[in-house]
């Protein structure tokens, strides 16, 4: 069985604050603890190195770093929006990773994104005996409709859907990101995927949260007293900033002392939205942190916020920042359409589920809080242990290496 996997991905990775890059970057390291070695190849858009090279030479450097082995970037073709284009960039980049392959001598592909997975096919059409793992990160038609609030798929809608029934069709092996991603796939195209594996987007088990750092951390920002919000990820549409500001306002209604921290590279988008709102400053704080510091910022809070709402591409995900929350002790604020994630919180008591048509703290939500605030010690235990034992990359390393055992063998 080969030791060496190839990573292949999309433009998540060739940046720095690139999305999906965290799960990529986990998946890697936990690969590497079970034994095998890891090379990637990462394609970004051409203009990128234009408008952007600063970042895509930083982001290559870190991710050298973080992942510990070879890096290899290549640009896409320009205009691939053009059907004939994207099909000639399909080819292009899977002649690409043929050769890596070769030279490499790697015959097993993890890839993340239906685009990577597509060009890895393109490569095993020259060379039979490479196997590919696609691991789907989420809805790729839908996400590209709802990006555009489309309520029927135009034509490049329908390519990217052809390009995923492809890829779920001749992969070797498929990896969601949730069981309701696999069960949706399975409607839609009225199939069975036996050689699938869900494995959603955990977090790593480090640290230790105690009331310690905790109690310094918040008196630093003079918080000692105050019910403290917290949101780490982008000022996405789909994140629902505006929602989210409005939901705060309504706590301070309830709750003066409330506070919300915001760790976000998007700093702008937040702004905007909590002045339009009329909240102060002493209210609340926008900062960005190293992914390796979010753990300790974020024990300082109560509650984490992760709202999303009912459509195809929040019913199938698995945000990263939900093992975050819970590992650093911070119950969750969610909703009923994020993958899996909504049942875990109700059912293992890891939070509160909220309605968006009708988001404010009412008498329920407000004792919700409360107890939060009263029993902070025994939600932060309950949530931190439910990662450690069931949502950890610790846990899904394992299965991980299944998978390439599979492949390899």
């Amino acid at each position: 069985m080969s030791s060496k996997i190839l990573y292949v991905a999309n433009s998540s990775l060739s940046i720095s604050t690139g999305g999906g890059r965290t799960r990529i970057i986990s998946a890697a390291n936990q690969a590497s603890k079970s034994g095998f070695s890891v090379i990637t190849a990462c394609f970004f858009p051409p203009h990128t190195a234009v408008v952007n090279f600063k970042h895509l030479y930083k982001g290559k450097i870190s991710l050298a770093s973080e992942l510990g082995g070879k890096v290899f970037y290549f640009p896409r073709l320009p205009l691939t929006r053009f059907g004939w284009v994207s099909a000639i960039n399909d080819w292009y980049c899977g002649i690409l990773l043929f050769f890596l392959c070769l030279f490499t001598r790697i015959r097993i592909l993890h890839c993340h994104t239906v685009d990577s997975a597509q060009y890895a096919l393109k490569a095993k059409l020259i060379n039979s005996k490479l196997k590919i793992a696609a691991d789907i990160h989420g809805a790729v038609a839908e996400e590209y409709m709802y990006e555009r609030d489309l309520r029927e798929p135009d034509k490049l809608a329908k390519r990217l859907e052809a390009c995923e029934s492809s890829v779920l069709n001749n992969s070797d092996w498929l990896v969601f990101v949730s069981a309701a991603m696999q069960e949706y796939y399975e409607n839609k195209y009225q199939a069975v995927y036996k050689r699938a594996t869900v494995i959603p987007c955990a977090t790593k088990v480090a640290g230790k949260n105690t009331n310690g750092s905790r109690d310094k951390l918040r008196s630093s920002l003079n918080l000692t007293d105050s019910v403290v919000f917290c949101y780490i990820g982008s000022g996405e549409a789909y994140q629902l900033p505006d929602k989210m500001c409005a939901f705060f306002k309504s706590a301070l209604e309830v709750f003066p002392n409330a506070f919300l921290l915001i760790l976000s590279h998007h700093r702008e988008v937040f702004q905007e939205q909590l002045s339009k709102l009329g909240i102060g400053r002493s209210h609340y704080k926008i900062q960005s942190v190293p992914h390796s510091e979010v753990f300790n910022v974020l024990q300082m809070g109560d509650i984490g916020f992760l709202l999303r709402d009912d459509s195809i591409v929040n019913k199938v995900s698995s945000p990263t920042k939900f093992g975050e929350y819970c590992l650093s002790g911070l119950p969750v604020l969610t909703t009923e359409w994020v993958g899996d994630i909504s049942g875990i919180v109700r059912e293992h008591k890891l939070g509160a589920i909220v309605q968006l048509d009708d988001l404010r703290v009412d008498t329920n939500l407000a004792e919700f809080i409360k107890d939060v605030r009263a029993n902070r010690s025994g939600y932060s235990e309950r949530c931190s242990q439910y990662v450690k034992e069931q949502f950890s990359w610790e846990v899904f390393g394992e299965q991980l290496g299944k998978v390439y055992t599979s492949l390899g063998t």
